[in-house]
């Protein structure tokens, strides 16, 4: 074997050593960052489920707050309603974009939820019982409530995350707020007035 063939193969061998190097350290480091983008993704998807859960108590207690009568006769909420607001500190393009967006939304339902609220508190709901506001809140609050537990659900599924009802085999909001809602709509429906009530005989 000549010179030339011995210095062709050598660099032949050492191109390959290095394109075969390059590409294995390559294929590491896309496979780390992969699975450091998935850690980083549970680890947010954790702390919404857990924002998530903290929400759902809040909205079950006002989904069971009628209000009680103050000193002076007037019925008061007995709860706080509830806010939630989402982490800003991490990166959210790691989470799936339909879920990110349910996630990021929830805020705004819950202003819409409370300004409806506030609507019926302040122009619909009369003295003392203000109960037309007290239903409100509670229908409010109940679909809020079924809002958190999908999305925590759903976020559980995704990224392994034990149920909460598994934890704790008591705990049944969703059952609670159906519940909720189904005496509601049959308050509603016992006081919804006949349309031709309203035409005179």
């Amino acid at each position: 074997m000549d010179a030339a063939s011995i210095t062709m193969t050598a660099l032949a061998t050492t191109i390959g050593t290095v394109l075969v190097t390059g590409f294995s350290h390559r294929l590491a480091v896309k496979r780390g960052w992969r699975d450091d983008e998935r850690r980083h993704a549970r680890y947010l998807a954790i702390r919404l489920v857990c924002i998530l859960d903290e929400f759902v108590n809040g909205c079950l207690e006002v989904a069971y707050d009628s209000g009680e009568y103050d000193s002076q006769g007037y019925s008061q909420a007995t709860v706080s309603s509830p806010s939630i607001a989402m982490p800003d500190d991490v990166e959210c393009k790691s989470i799936d974009s339909a879920l990110m967006y349910q996630a990021l939304s929830l805020p705004n339902q819950v202003a819409s939820a409370d300004r409806s609220i506030a609507f019926y508190g302040g122009f619909v709901a009369t003295p003392p019982d203000f109960s037309e506001y007290f239903e409100k809140r509670r229908e409010c609050y109940c679909k809020l409530g079924l809002s958190a537990i999908d999305l925590s659900d759903k976020l559980r599924v995704e990224f392994s995350i034990p149920n909460y009802e598994a934890v704790n085999s008591d705990w049944h909001p969703s059952e609670d707020f159906e519940n909720v809602l189904a005496k509601l709509a049959a308050l509603n429906a016992a006081h919804a007035i006949d349309p031709a009530e309203l035409i005179p005989t």
